[in-house]
C-alpha cells in the first residue's frame, strides 16, 4: 500500500491505527498452498470392492451371458412341443417339461433375455420420465411444482398393476406394450428423488455462476445440475430394473403377456395346476425372479456405497451446504441509506459507473411471514474501484448482492423494489434472455466457497471454456483458458485438473479467471477469502487489486472481515437491519466512526483489547 492515496484507502500509518482498533490479522504463516492428494479409489473401484457389489456383477454377468446366448445355450426351440407332458426333474430333459411338453431348461434360458429386455427398457422411461418431472418441478417451483407433485400423488394412489391390467385389457398386451405400461406407471419415485437432488444443486453457487454467464434454463438443467443428480438417478435406475423384471412376472402370472416370448412369470402361471407333480416347473422361474431382483438391489445398494460422499475426502468437502445468513426482521436505523449514499465520499457519480443501485427494497417471504432483508438501500461503484459493504450475519450483505446480479429465488419474493444499473445498462427493466445476455456481459460473481461453486464433474478447462463467449473455434478457446489462467497467475496445465485436485486458493484463482472470462462491468466478490489462510487470502487480495486497475472494472466486495476490508477497499458501507447505517471512505469510516452500530462492530472484533495493550506497552 503506498503511504497516501488520494482515492480514500487508509494510508500506513492510517492501517496501523485500524489494526489496533479492529484487530490485526495476525502474523503471515509460512509454506505453498497445500494440494490435496487425489482420490485414491474410483466409483467403479469402491463398487466391485464392496461384498455386495462384487456379488451383484457376478450374478448380473450371468445374466447377461444367459440373455446373450440363450440360443446357444438352450437345448431346444422354447415354444416347440419337444417331449411328454409334465416329463420329471432329472429325465431326458435337464428340469423336465411343461403340461405342454416344452422343455422348462429352454423356457427358463429364454426368459432372461425377455426379463432383462423388459427390466432395462422399462427402467430406462421410468428414469427419463421421472427425471423430466422431477427437474421442472424442483427447478421451476412454484405453480409448476404443485402441479407436477400433485399428479406424481394421484399416480402413486393408483396402483400401476390396476392401471396395466385396464391397458392391457384395451390393447394388443405385447412386449413392447408391457414395456411401455410398466415404465409409464413406475416413474414417480424417480421423479421425487430427482426433484429432492435439483432443489439442493439449483441454489449451489456453480448454478448461480451458470444464471449470471446468461445461460438458458434447459442449459442450467441439462449441463450443471443433472450431471451432478447422476449418482441418485443411477441407484434408482438400478433398483428399477429390478422392480420393473417383478412387475413383468406379476403381469405375465396374471395372464398379461405375449405367449411368442417366454417369460418366467408365464411359465409360473402355467405351471401353477401341476404344482403337486411338477414342483420344479414352478419353483426354478420363481429361483430366477428372486436371484435377479436380489441381484438389481445389491447392485443399487452397492452403487450408493460407491457414490456415498463420505467414502472420500473431496468428495465430503462437495457435501458440505454452504450455510446461507438467516435474515432477521427490520428494526428502524437511525440514518437513510439513500442519504449515506449521498455522503459516501463520491456523490456525484461518474457517467461509466460499474454499479449504479437506487432504493433498492427487498421483502421476502420466511417461514410464513414477510422479511425485508433489503430496506431502501442505495450505492454505486466506479470502475477501478473496490467497495466494500461489512455487517454481522443476518445484515443482508449477500441479499443485496444477489439483488444487484438478479439471482433471487422469484418464488420466495415479496416485493422487490429499485432500479439497478451496470454500466449503461439497466438491468430492473429487463426479463428472460435479455436479462441473461445483459448480466453475461456487465457482471461477475466471486463466491464464498470456490469447492461448492465449480462443477465438479467437469475439468477446470472446460468450465472455463463455458464461460468464454460463443463463436470461438477450438484452438482460440483453448490459447484463451490458457492466457486467463496465466492472468490468475496458473499454469495453464491446471486446465486439465479437476476442482478437488486443487488448493482452495487455486479454485477460487479459477474462479476469479471465469470472472473475467466475461470481461466484466462489476465484479462482485461475496465473502471470497472466509475459508482461506492470511497467506491464501493476502494473495488473492493482491490479485484483486491488480486485476481491477488492469482491466478497469469495479468490485463490490462482500464481507464481514473488517482488517481485510480496511486493507483492500477505497470506500465502505456498513450494513445493519437491511439498512446501510453509515458509509464514506475507508479511512474516515474505521478510524472516526459516527454510527453506534459501527463502533460496536469495531469494538467487538477479536483480539482488540489484546492488540491494543500490546501498542500501550511498547
Amino acid at each position: 500500500m503506498p503511504e497516501t492515496d488520494s482515492a480514500g484507502r487508509a494510508t500506513n500509518d492510517e492501517v496501523a491505527q485500524m489494526n489496533v482498533a479492529i484487530g490485526n490479522l495476525g502474523p503471515t504463516p509460512p509454506g505453498a498452498e497445500p494440494v490435496p492428494r487425489r482420490a485414491e479409489h474410483g466409483v467403479l473401484r469402491r463398487f466391485l470392492r464392496s461384498p455386495k457389489g462384487m456379488t451383484a456383477s457376478i450374478l448380473l454377468a450371468v445374466l447377461v451371458i444367459t440373455a446373450l446366448a440363450a440360443p446357444l445355450l438352450a437345448p431346444y426351440d422354447p415354444i416347440k412341443v419337444v417331449g411328454p407332458n409334465l416329463a420329471p426333474f432329472g429325465s431326458e430333459f435337464t428340469f423336465g417339461t411343461d403340461h405342454l411338453g416344452r422343455d422348462v431348461l429352454s423356457n427358463l434360458v429364454y426368459g432372461a433375455q425377455s426379463s432383462l429386455m423388459v427390466g432395462l427398457l422399462a427402467a430406462a422411461i421410468a428414469v427419463a420420465v421421472g427425471t423430466v418431472v422431477g427437474s421442472a418441478a424442483g427447478y421451476f417451483g412454484g405453480v409448476v411444482d404443485g402441479v407436477l407433485m400433485r399428479v406424481t400423488e394421484l399416480m402413486q394412489i393408483v396402483p400401476g398393476i390396476i392401471i396395466a391390467i385396464v391397458v392391457a385389457a384395451l390393447f394388443r398386451a405385447d412386449l413392447v406394450t408391457i414395456i411401455l405400461i410398466i415404465g409409464l406407471t413406475s416413474w414417480t419415485s424417480e421423479a421425487r428423488i430427482i426433484r429432492a437432488q435439483v432443489l439442493t444443486l439449483r441454489e449451489r453457487e456453480f448454478v448461480s455462476a451458470a444464471r449470471v454467464a446468461g445461460y438458458s434454463n434447459a442449459r442450467i438443467v441439462f449441463s450443471e445440475i443433472l450431471p451432478n443428480a447422476f449418482p441418485p438417478m443411477l441407484v434408482q435406475g438400478a433398483m428399477s430394473v429390478g422392480e420393473a423384471i417383478l412387475a413383468q412376472a406379476v403381469l405375465a402370472y396374471l395372464g398379461i403377456g405375449d405367449l411368442n416370448n417366454p417369460s418366467w412369470g408365464q411359465m409360473i402361471n402355467a405351471a401353477q395346476p401341476y404344482l403337486e407333480i411338477a414342483p420344479m416347473a414352478s419353483i426354478l422361474p420363481g429361483v430366477a425372479i428372486l436371484l435377479v431382483v436380489i441381484t438389481f438391489t445389491l447392485a443399487s445398494d452397492a452403487l450408493n456405497d460407491a457414490f456415498n460422499p463420505r467414502a472420500v475426502k473431496f468428495l465430503s468437502l462437495v457435501r458440505r451446504a454452504r450455510r446461507s445468513p438467516a435474515v432477521g426482521p427490520t428494526v428502524a436505523s437511525t440514518g437513510s441509506s439513500t442519504a449515506i449514499e449521498a455522503t459516501s465520499g463520491r456523490a456525484t457519480m461518474g457517467p461509466d459507473a460499474a454499479l449504479c443501485a437506487r432504493d433498492i427494497v427487498l421483502r421476502m417471504r420466511a417461514t410464513g411471514r414477510t422479511v425485508t432483508a433489503v430496506d431502501h438501500v442505495s450505492l454505486h461503484v466506479e470502475r477501478g474501484e473496490i467497495v466494500g459493504v461489512v455487517g454481522e450475519s443476518g445484515s443482508g450483505k449477500s441479499s443485496l448482492a444477489r439483488v444487484i446480479a438478479h439471482l433471487l429465488p422469484i418464488a420466495d419474493i415479496e416485493t422487490l423494489e429499485g432500479s439497478v444499473r451496470i454500466g449503461d445498462v439497466e438491468l430492473s427493466s429487463l426479463r428472460d434472455d435479455a436479462l441473461r445476455r445483459a448480466r453475461r456481459g456487465h457482471i461477475a460473481m466471486v463466491f464464498q466457497d470456490p469447492l461448492a461453486f465449480l462443477n465438479p464433474t467437469m475439468t477446470i478447462g472446460r468450465q472455463l471454456e463455458e464461460a468464454l463467449p460463443g463463436g470461438l473455434d477450438t484452438q482460440t478457446r483453448s490459447e484463451r483458458v490458457a492466457e486467463l489462467l496465466t492472468r490468475v497467475e496458473l499454469d495453464p496445465t491446471h486446465s486439465r485438473r479437476f476442482p478437488h485436485e486443487m488448493s482452495g486458493g487455486q479454485r477460487q484463482r479459477v474462479m476469479i479467471a471465469m470472472a473475467l472470462a466475461t470481461e466484466p462491468v462489476l465484479l462482485i466478490a461475496d465473502e471470497p477469502t472466509t475459508a482461506l489462510d492470511a497467506t491464501v487470502q493476502a494473495n488473492i487480495l493482491r490479485l484483486l487489486q491488480r486485476l481491477r486497475t488492469e482491466q478497469h472494472f469495479g468490485v463490490l466486495l462482500i464481507s464481514h472481515d473488517l482488517a481485510l476490508v480496511a486493507t483492500v477497499c477505497d470506500r465502505v458501507y456498513v450494513m445493519n437491519q437491511g439498512r446501510f447505517v453509515e458509509g464514506g471512505p475507508t479511512s474516515d469510516v474505521f478510524t472516526r466512526p459516527t454510527h453506534a452500530y459501527t463502533r460496536h462492530l469495531l469494538e467487538s472484533r477479536p483480539g482488540r483489547h489484546l492488540h491494543e495493550g500490546a501498542v500501550a506497552n511498547d
